[in-house]
């Protein structure tokens, strides 16, 4: 393959010239959750470097939010029952709110989240990203000589490029997922759609994951729940948390789409669809149309960093 030939003759800045973001998008420590989710919503984007006097000092994303809405929610003794009205605990949920979404970002706690920062300069080659890719990291820094953050690289811009570049995978382009075994190895977990909504959270959190599909009483796939959800929640949407998962989904203004894909779909389809719908993952499923396994960014990026010796 002439891939790392390719790869090693091609700068970062080459390697991005088609990204979405070419300027980094920051928010200042002092900001409240809220500020920030609408920066991620607005942008399209999971993870903010945070300034302070406009430095880079630090950088949040959707576990960290995630996290300390749990910790509030433990702490408001919030518990759910079968009855459709949730009346009862709306003050909860509104307290809930305020202290969620008018926190300052510097005072989040540390979470334990599955965020994964490396920094490079951005005049290396982009075979130095696959491979950062392939050891696990989850987004990339650009920092100029001064050490300075200039921009993030995330797996997206890595899948648009290869999606615009196929002929560069030779022929593991035209071979399945299958043939290729490009699954996530850990186990798959779902969520009833008739479950509350901040179950699925909590799944997310407890298992470190970013997504989950929602499924029906005969394991049918019908939607997506993802960490990038979080980002619906405003003043106004806080008591959408008392909401079914399936409900939640259906009353957000803007879908998030859910991508599938099955094992007998070519490495290039796949890439192909991710790239346009701009998602992290495609569900892989059976005939019944059941989530059986996935495919995330990371995984394609794994494989494809094979290919690249290591340093």
């Amino acid at each position: 393959m002439e891939l790392l030939k390719v790869l090693d003759s091609l700068s970062i800045s080459a390697f991005l010239d088609k990204s979405q973001h070419d300027k980094l998008i920051t928010v200042d420590q002092h900001s409240h959750v809220s500020d920030a989710l609408q920066v991620m919503y607005q942008n399209k984007i999971s993870s903010l470097p945070i300034t302070k006097d406009n430095v880079v000092i630090n950088s949040v994303d959707m576990f960290d939010f995630l996290a300390y809405l749990l910790e509030l929610w433990d702490a408001e003794k919030i518990e759910l029952d079968t009855s459709p009205d949730h009346a009862r605990i709306l003050p909860e949920i509104f307290s809930l709110g305020q202290k969620f979404l008018r926190h300052e970002l510097h005072e989040l706690p540390d979470s334990a989240g599955n965020e994964v920062l490396a920094a490079v300069m951005k005049e290396e080659t982009s075979s130095r990203i696959i491979r950062l890719y392939g050891l696990g990291v989850h987004r990339i820094g650009l920092v100029d000589f001064h050490g300075s953050i200039t921009r993030i690289v995330c797996q997206s811009d890595v899948i648009r490029f290869f999606s615009d570049n196929l002929q560069m995978l030779g022929d593991y382009a035209n071979k399945s997922i299958s043939e290729l075994n490009i699954y996530n190895e850990e186990e798959l977990y779902t969520l009833n759609g008739d479950e509350p909504v901040i179950s699925g959270f909590k799944m997310l959190a407890d298992n470190l994951i970013c997504a989950v599909p929602i499924v029906d009483d005969k394991g049918t796939l019908c939607g997506t729940l993802s960490i990038s959800d979080l980002k619906f929640l405003k003043d106004d949407t806080m008591t959408s948390l008392l909401l079914s998962a399936r409900q939640y989904k259906d009353e957000q203004s803007t879908k998030i789409p859910h991508t599938t894909c099955t094992h007998n779909d070519t490495l290039a389809s796949v890439i192909t669809s991710l790239a346009s719908t701009n998602v992290h993952r495609a569900w892989v499923v059976n005939e019944q149309q059941q989530p059986t396994n996935i495919v995330s960014l990371s995984n394609i990026c794994n494989f494809i960093s094979k290919f690249i010796p290591e340093e």
